[in-house]
């Protein structure tokens, strides 16, 4: 196997990863197109608004992992930045420890 061939093994495994940790948020889950393995941008702007606050804060951060780069980038592109103080008070434990999982192993799709 060459590291072109290696590269695109890995980014298979994490985009698996990332899915179906996105998965355990059913409304979340339809603003993928996983098929064609991209986010719905203008989908995912109009949800925002309507969104719980914890679908809101987990919704901004399954989108900064999926766009990578920087915090300029992703906030040009869906318009949320995803603020850590305010999802520790707003999510549920089980939320909250899938975040601080991500963040003990982080993974990029």
């Amino acid at each position: 196997m060459n590291l072109e061939q290696m590269l695109d093994s890995d980014i298979q495994v994490n985009q698996e990863r990332f899915r179906e940790l996105v998965s355990r948020y059913p409304t979340l889950y339809a603003l993928w197109d996983w098929e064609r393995k991209e986010l719905k941008i203008e989908a995912f702007r109009k949800a925002l608004g309507g969104l719980s606050s914890g679908e809101s804060i987990m919704a901004v951060f399954f989108a900064r992992i999926w766009l990578g780069k920087t915090e300029d980038y992703s906030y040009n592109i869906i318009g949320a930045s995803f603020d850590f103080v305010h999802a520790a008070k707003a999510l549920d434990s089980e939320s909250l420890l899938l975040i601080a999982d991500f963040f003990k192993e982080p993974f990029f799709p």
